[in-house]
């Protein structure tokens, strides 16, 4: 660190000469390399160009760029296009590109290496066409430091290309990110930094890649950009690609997932995946069973399953709740089961289930209560036939006899009891909760302990939650998680929703036998009328969180940092020193905090807060720079570090502006705290300065002249008159001046001092004698 008293700007000025004119060194503008002649008269013109503020093209005609200068920033474009280079190894300091990096079209190119100071992209990078027959671009090696690029980044069309490395840091692409048309690929890149992808994820036609891996940060695709072709995560055609994974923590995909290829026989690790905001496509593949995505809960359109020759079973979506589109299950040759969409609720269009001839059964599609809607209306949007082995379609019943179709059902060419709607019904037995006893006579639909015409209250279609399920089939009506047996006060040992414990016995009207309670008048514990089972009334305590917080930054409320949507009124363990969720940093320790809210008969809901109590670091680079003896007294405070921080000089009041002025001479102590961090620094600094005038009347009051401002460097003072006679010195422990000379008072006027420290500074001024 250091203490600077700011004097004289001629140095800063020399310092900034020679700066801009070592950065001047390249010609303004774009500059234009189109033959072998013009690339070496820019080296001999230009040997110290660093910095290009327009673009860099090198065309057709250059043969060899071995001898280009060392540039470390192009403003620009970098567009390298010529037939007899070899190797592109020469831009090792290249540090950011403005706008695209683009090489293509370099026939000659067997490698590109370097790039590794290259740390962003403005624009596109993209590699592309850089063959001729056999031969060509074999190597891409380099981008270690890369960390972004805001456009895409295209590697496509290089026939010979076999390995691409680097890129191991890169975090965020803007656009898409695409390996396409390779022969000999082998190799990719480990992804594993990205976080973003803001278009398309694409690998087509690379024919001996096998494995696509290395994503295991990614976590959406498709977000930022809108999107020119939806098909967003894109495979298609690798003819020898087995596998897809690492993909555990991708969330959402805004647009399609598009899989195919005849060799692909693993989808894998699609854990975290929640949301697909259009469509699903899976074909022509090898796959034997999907069963990677059980977080997903909305697909956005359609879902297509087709001609995946050895797919068995479709078990991997079992928290899928909607489907904006179309399903189309479609000749898949060995398929079995459908079982994993068996939460499948809603479809807002079309399904067609046609020429799976080992499927047997429609388990999977039981939860469905809807099915089209406006735009089909008037056209076939239920369609089961053609599997030849389909003789149970009792999974179906619920939505054949609630009518929750609209539109047009074809069940047909399918074995007995399968081969016609009418069939179907008729083997449906409307027999909601499967109890023995059918709908019309029993009188709890649900087995949940409470009357059915409780649950109506003289509505037979009452539906709180507006799930499509009518509250006397529905174990949970308002929808807020806790079953209506245990809203209601009732008993439900095994948890399952229904009454007591299995199996549920039933007497001839339907109603639950052998329990000790059911069926009595349900909780209304706030007496407002509405039954509890009918209000939602359950609490969340929202989602786990992790913080750090400075020792010496301030209590902070841990309900604040709670992740999600977290009701207020619950509880805090341990037991903080506040009794409330305050913690402070002085006297709490670092943990865990459970908040718990207590949902009565619901049981209770709890979400943590790890909290890390971090010590205070001092700040150690820094520079305070101080102005005095002027006009504008002013301390400044430089912290040589890219991190935020503010300022104060009473420890209290803090501002933002590193500069404070029209201070008084005197002492001050500089504070300094980063702003999400645990830096500090306090620094006792001096103002020298002194009074513009004195009044030396024996009142007590400004009665002597001399220096503000306590400092540890030598100096001393000379008083004159106007005339420039001495009346006066001063040393640094001598003190004032009394206004006298000679033992006699000096009239009113102007007089002249000159301070000179014992380091050389000196510094002239005036101040006024008034009597």
């Amino acid at each position: 660190m250091s203490i600077l008293n700011r004097t004289s700007i001629t140095y800063t000025f020399f310092l900034f000469f020679i700066s801009f004119s070592v950065f001047s060194q390249c010609p303004t503008g774009d500059v234009i390399l189109e033959s072998q002649v013009q690339f070496d008269d820019f080296v001999a013109n230009y040997p110290n160009c660093q910095n290009i503020e327009g673009n860099l093209i090198i065309g057709f005609g250059v043969t060899n760029i071995a001898n280009l200068p060392e540039i470390q920033t192009i403003e620009g474009s970098l567009r390298i296009s010529s037939p007899n280079i070899t190797s592109i190894s020469v831009f090792d300091n290249l540090v950011s590109v403005g706008a695209d990096l683009h090489i293509f079209d370099t026939s000659m190119l067997t490698e590109i290496i370097g790039f590794d100071s290259l740390a962003t992209v403005g624009g596109d990078l993209i590699i592309e066409d850089n063959n001729i027959g056999i031969t060509g671009l074999e190597l891409i090696e380099g981008f270690s430091n890369l960390t972004a690029v805001d456009g895409h980044l295209n590697i496509n069309g290089n026939l010979v290309l076999n390995e691409v490395s680097g890129f191991n840091i890169l975090s965020y692409i803007g656009g898409s990110l695409s390996f396409a048309n390779h022969n000999n690929l082998i190799i990719i890149p480990n992804f594993d930094a990205i976080i973003t992808i803001g278009n398309s994820l694409v690998f087509s036609n690379n024919n001996v890649l096998e494995t696509i891996n290395g994503f295991s940060n990614l976590e959406s695709i498709g977000e930022i950009a809108d999107q020119i072709d939806d098909r967003v995560f894109y495979v298609w055609d690798n003819a020898n690609l087995n596998s897809i994974n690492g993909f555990g923590n991708l969330e959402i995909i805004d647009g399609f997932i598009d899989f195919s290829g005849s060799s692909l026989s693993s989808i894998s690790n699609f854990n975290s995946l929640s949301i697909i905001n259009n469509s699903v496509f899976i074909y022509d593949t090898s796959i034997t069973a999907i069963n990677g995505f059980n977080n997903l809960v909305s697909i956005g359109d359609q879902l297509q399953l087709t001609d995946n020759s050895f797919l068995t079973d479709v078990n991997g979506f079992n928290n899928l709740f909607q489907i904006g589109g179309n399903v189309n299950i479609t000749s898949n040759e060995l398929l079995e089961s459908i079982s994993g969409l068996s939460q499948l609720t809603i479809l807002s269009a079309r399904i067609k289930i046609n020429n799976n001839p080992s499927l047997t059964s429609l388990d999977g599609l039981q939860s469905l209560i809807q099915v089209g809607g406006p735009d089909v209306a008037g056209t076939f949007s239920f369609e089961i036939y053609d599997n030849i082995m389909l003789s149970d379609c009792s999974a179906i019943c619920n939505l054949l006899v609630s009518d929750g179709i609209t539109g047009f059902v074809d069940i047909s060419d399918n074995p007995s009891q399968c081969s016609s709607r009418e069939e179907v019904e008729q083997d449906c037995v409307p027999d909601f909760d499967n109890d023995g006893i059918l709908n019309d006579d029993d009188l709890d639909d649900d087995n949940d302990g409470v009357l059915d015409t409780v649950e109506q209250n003289g509505d037979e279609d009452r539906d709180t939650d507006m799930d499509g399920y009518p509250d006397h089939r529905d174990l949970d009506s308002d929808g807020d998680g806790c079953f209506d047996v245990l809203e209601a006060g009732f008993s439900d040992n095994d948890q399952n929703g229904t009454l007591g414990t299995l199996p549920d016995n039933v007497d001839t009207n339907g109603l639950i036998t052998g329990e000790l309670d059911g069926y009595s008048t349900p909780l209304d514990t706030n007496s407002n009328t509405v039954f509890d089972f009918q209000e939602f009334s359950v609490f969340d305590a929202g989602e786990n969180a992790n913080i750090e917080i400075c020792i010496n930054s301030g209590s902070v409320d841990l309900f604040d940092s709670l992740n999600g949507s977290p009701d207020s009124g619950g509880t805090w363990s341990p037991i903080l020193s506040s009794g409330s969720g305050i913690f402070n940093p002085l006297v709490d320790n670092s943990g865990t905090y459970t908040y718990t809210i207590d949902n009565g008969l619901c049981g209770t809901n709890s979400s943590e807060v790890e909290v890390i109590v971090t010590q205070v670091t001092p700040i150690t680079n820094y520079d305070i720079i101080i102005v005095e003896l002027s006009s504008n007294n002013s301390i400044e405070i430089l912290i040589n570090s890219n991190l935020d921080y503010q300022f104060s000089l009473d420890g209290l009041n803090y501002q933002n502006n590193n500069v404070f002025n029209n201070l008084i001479g005197g002492d001050y102590t500089v504070y300094v705290r980063e702003i999400n961090g645990c830096g500090i620094l306090e620094e006792l600094v001096t103002i020298i300065d002194y009074p513009k005038y004195f009044t030396p009347n024996g009142d007590n009051n400004n009665d002597f002249w001399g220096l503000r401002g306590n400092t540890d460097r030598l100096y001393s003072v000379f008083i004159y008159d106007r005339y420039g006679k001495l009346l006066k010195s001063i040393t640094q422990n001598g003190g004032v001046w009394d206004g006298k000379y000679n033992g006699q008072d000096m009239p009113t006027n102007d007089y002249w001092f000159e301070i000179v420290f014992q380091d050389g500074y000196t510094k002239v001024g005036h101040f006024t004698l008034k009597r």
